[in-house]
């Protein structure tokens, strides 16, 4: 279990971690819990602070592949959803679906909606917003 915190403070915002992971057998019973060394949860760039909970497989193609699109500058919070929903998070869907991420890809013929395993959590320009497994901002 992932725990993952996003706080907004009147100087910005601030993203954290926990950095272990767990795996499980096929009954749901924890196997192994482990620390982990070369990667983390978070991914830090210029514009965005991003964290997930869920696979870690998720922080991985945003860390390695994702070219998300840069958020506008000086944005209200209504603009910064704006942003995260018609131009990030259909660039994050479209990552997941090529690194083979996403349950149920946007073009599956069982689903008119992509999902993915993970919670992410981002801030930008100093809010928090949450992106669940349904892309749902």
């Amino acid at each position: 279990m992932t725990t993952i915190i996003g706080i907004e403070v009147e100087e910005g915002a601030v993203i954290a971690a926990d950095g272990r992971i767990s795996t499980y057998d096929n009954t749901g019973y924890s196997t192994q819990i482990s620390t982990l060394h070369d990667s983390t949860k978070l991914h830090i760039t210029p514009h965005y602070t991003i964290g997930t909970a869920g696979d870690l497989r998720a922080i991985n193609i945003i860390a390695h592949a994702l070219e998300a699109p840069t958020p506008p500058k000086n944005a209200s919070p209504n603009r910064l959803y704006k942003y995260l929903i018609t131009e990030f998070v259909p660039q994050l869907q479209e990552t997941f679906d090529e690194y083979r991420y996403s349950t149920t890809p946007k073009n599956s013929e069982t689903s008119q909606s992509a999902e993915h395993s993970s919670t992410l959590i981002i801030a930008i320009q100093g809010k928090v917003f949450y992106i669940e497994g349904d892309y749902s901002v």
